[in-house]
């Protein structure tokens, strides 16, 4: 391999690149387990009757006989625990973290596969580690199915932008069965390839790739009937099992959507505006904005999907950071676009390794402070504009130089 060919691919090609990625991201997996605070059973958190209980159960008993919705939907994971020969926390853990990695090496391959270098997309799977709500939050509480389902998000899109779109629909169906958010990316195929806005060719195969996830989305909700409101079914399981809203028995899952969305307009404040925006994705958030040209196009490509995970979490969840983080491969892809932008601002060339420094300098912040899920977005912005300052001065100081130069000759 030539000199040239080596700084086009600094991390080699094939099974060297593979072996370099999930070295790196291991590394970063290491240091944010050790940096992570892990809820644990004696934890008052641990107490409350939220969605670990549910999985916990699962996992212990048949998942095909749980009734409590939407967490009865939610087989995969838990199967996948029961699977291993640890005790439940234990297996739940070894789950999540090697689905994290996964899911790290597969956000570098789908940004390759979007059309951006190596270096650019190590910049953003660096970003990706730098989202505390996608891999901080999940180290929290290890029994949630999030991970997962990011994981076969990833890989979908990954198998989407390299035209297999046979292989792309089945992994998307099987993701619905980790969490049912992924039914929303169905119409993703049509959205990510389609050459005009109404492109009748792509639109009668969009169709088809997303039919086997609507199968398994109806399937799931036929095989698998929901009884949280069914006092002769609740009554045999825990009480923090059989609850189905903040700890209210006797909520079937249509009453506890009323109660949701009755709660998000009588309490609704600035707050929720944050944990729904840079309380989610931190400093990424303000990447695109430095390329709003070139991210017009993405974000008419992703927007259905994002107003539609928003829409899904206003009406049928609790939260905010974690339901919503699940958006982040639209937001790295025109965040990546946004930091080449900025990068351009510098005088310096290649521009690209100043964006690896960017995303590097901001992953350590989530490790301040162990039990700290949100992001440090104040912490994170002070960082970027430290860069961008430096950047301006450094750009400024070469044009006055040249400028000097001129004048000397």
């Amino acid at each position: 391999m030539d000199s040239a060919t080596q700084s086009k691919s600094p991390l080699g090609s094939g099974w060297r690149e593979l072996l370099a990625i999930v070295s790196i991201c291991a590394a970063m997996l290491g240091m944010l387990y050790l940096r992570s605070y892990r809820v644990t059973r004696t934890d008052d958190v641990f107490r409350q009757p939220w969605d670990h209980h549910k999985y916990i159960y699962m996992a212990q008993h048949n998942p095909w006989d749980f009734h409590i919705a939407p967490f009865c939907w939610r087989l995969l994971n838990p199967f996948l625990a029961s699977l291993l020969p640890f005790h439940v926390d234990t297996s739940f853990l070894a789950v999540m973290l090697v689905e994290i990695l996964l899911t790290a090496v597969m956000v570098y391959f789908m940004l390759k596969a979007a059309g951006f270098g190596q270096v650019a997309a190590l910049t953003g799977t660096f970003l990706y580690w730098g989202l505390s709500q996608a891999t901080k939050g999940p180290l929290f509480l290890v029994w949630l199915s999030d991970p997962l389902t990011h994981l076969f998000l990833v890989t979908t899109v990954f198998l989407i932008f390299t035209k297999r779109p046979v292989w792309a629909a089945a992994v998307l169906a099987a993701g619905c069965l980790s969490k049912e958010v992924l039914i929303l990316g169905a119409p993703l195929y049509y959205l990510l390839t389609a050459e005009r806005i109404l492109d009748w060719k792509q639109l009668r195969r969009g169709v088809l790739f997303g039919l086997p996830a609507l199968a398994v989305f109806v399937g799931l909700r036929l095989l698998i009937a929901e009884r949280g409101f069914d006092p002769s079914y609740t009554g045999t399981l825990p009480h923090e099992v059989a609850s189905a809203y903040y700890g209210h028995l006797g909520f079937g899952y249509w009453q506890s959507a009323r109660e949701i969305f009755r709660w998000r307009v009588q309490d609704f404040t600035g707050w929720h505006i944050r944990m729904m925006t840079v309380g989610t994705f931190g400093v990424l958030l303000l990447f695109p904005l430095f390329a709003i040209r070139k991210n017009i196009q993405p974000a008419l490509r992703w927007g259905p999907f994002i107003v539609g995970v928003y829409a899904a979490t206003l009406l049928f969840s609790s939260g905010y950071g974690r339901p919503l983080v699940i958006c982040f491969p639209a937001m790295l892809i025109m965040g990546l676009n946004g930091l080449e932008r900025v990068c351009s601002l510098s005088s310096s060339s290649p521009r690209w390794p100043i964006a690896l420094a960017i995303s590097l300098a901001l992953v350590p912040l989530n490790w301040l402070y162990p039990k700290q899920v949100d992001p440090l977005f104040e912490l994170q912005a002070l960082v970027f504009i430290l860069f961008l300052a430096a950047m301006l001065h450094g750009a400024g100081g070469t044009a006055i130089a040249e400028d000097r130069h001129g004048i000397v000759s």
